[in-house]
């Protein structure tokens, strides 16, 4: 009867509680086998029963131990990605807000050249002015000739004086069809991409390298993750709140590997975490018909192992460790584990035939 042949639990359970207990389950099993078998005396060797009581029961618990083991690296691997995603978010933060910081010195910087050259510029006006006044009185004719001249060179000093800003938005109005071909090619290429090389839709926003996508959607404080309907498919993702107008319902720009998709509920925020079917190649937008960024201006950034805790980083190198046995036709972790483990045993039972065995 194989590990997985579940055809007599119903019996068991029955006879687990009616015994009250491991313990006196096992008595009423091996009563039985010495009541109604002859299990005990079937070899002239007493101890030839007692190998197979133990070779069973190390199988059955070599199998839990491993089912264990398979479950806390899936533990391990979810808070590594967990840990991944938070410091992403943190390093985002971060940079936007640096950002944000040297826009509004440079913009404070600007404003002060900007007064400093205007204030210079009128001092100078005033100074000439005296002498175009007696220019006035003295040559009655020249008065509207003089005025025309100081009118022209205040308003050259006013337009020297005016910002970059100031002078591009003028320089605009005065060519209107530069302008107009300068937007419509911004627009054709889409936005600028953002500090994770991904932009904005309606109501979510997303990051991606070349192997993953990250997509972060706010919902209502207080929502719980049992309220939430999200349906990732291999070309289709739906996120929002059940009883609600979904808030992304379409088409994904490419194909994903839905087995690989998670999200968690993080303070408000839906983070979708996908892999990308084809880790080769920039997405230019997350849903079909949304926004779209200039793929051409993506600058991707080099994660790096030294920046992880411990106990993360001692995963995603295992995670590595394998990924590379694989591509190499070799063993992976567990799998010489399991190897480790059969070679203890026949160690311990030189007795035993293992030419058949086969480790799976």
């Amino acid at each position: 009867m194989s590990s997985g042949d579940d055809r007599f639990d119903g019996m068991l359970l029955a006879l687990a509680q009616q015994t009250g207990g491991i313990e006196p389950l096992l008595e009423a099993i091996f009563g039985f086998l010495g009541r109604k078998t002859d299990f005990y005396k079937f070899h002239k060797d007493p101890k030839v029963a007692e190998d197979l009581v133990v070779k069973v029961f190390r199988s059955h618990q070599d199998r839990a131990l491993q089912k264990e083991r398979h479950a806390e690296e899936e533990r391990a691997k979810l808070k590594a990605k967990e840990a991944l995603i938070k410091q992403r978010q943190e390093a985002e933060k971060r940079k936007r807000d640096e950002e944000a910081e040297q826009r509004a010195l440079r913009a404070k910087e600007e404003a002060a050249r900007a007064r400093q050259a205007a204030a210079s510029k009128t001092k100078t006006a005033a100074a000439s002015s005296p002498t175009t006044v007696q220019k006035q009185a003295d040559f009655g004719i020249e008065e509207i000739e003089s005025d025309e001249e100081e009118e022209e060179e205040v308003e050259n000093n006013t337009a020297e004086a005016m910002p970059d800003a100031t002078r591009a938005e003028g320089d605009s109005k005065a060519e209107p069809a530069d302008g107009e071909d300068e937007s419509a090619n911004t627009e054709s290429k889409g936005q600028t991409p953002n500090a994770g090389n991904g932009g904005s839709g309606p109501g979510y926003t997303w990051t991606q390298t070349l192997a993953d996508l990250e997509v972060q959607v706010p919902v209502l404080p207080g929502t719980r993750g049992r309220q939430l309907n999200i349906d990732i498919a291999r070309a289709h993702l739906i996120v929002g709140v059940k009883g609600e107008e979904p808030i992304i319902d379409g088409k994904f720009f490419a194909e994903v590997n839905a087995s690989e998709a998670y999200w968690v509920l993080d303070e408000g925020t839906v983070i979708i975490t996908l892999e990308k079917a084809n880790k080769m190649e920039w997405w230019d937008c997350l849903i079909t018909g949304h926004p779209t960024i200039d793929t051409s201006k993506v600058e991707p950034e080099n994660s790096k192992l030294s920046d992880l805790d411990g106990d993360t980083r001692g995963v995603v190198e295992k995670m590595m460790y394998d990924q590379r046995q694989k591509a190499a036709g070799l063993p992976t972790s567990e799998e010489q584990e399991k190897q480790r483990i059969m070679e203890q045993f026949m160690a311990a039972h030189p007795e035993m035939d293992f030419s058949q065995a086969k480790i799976q």
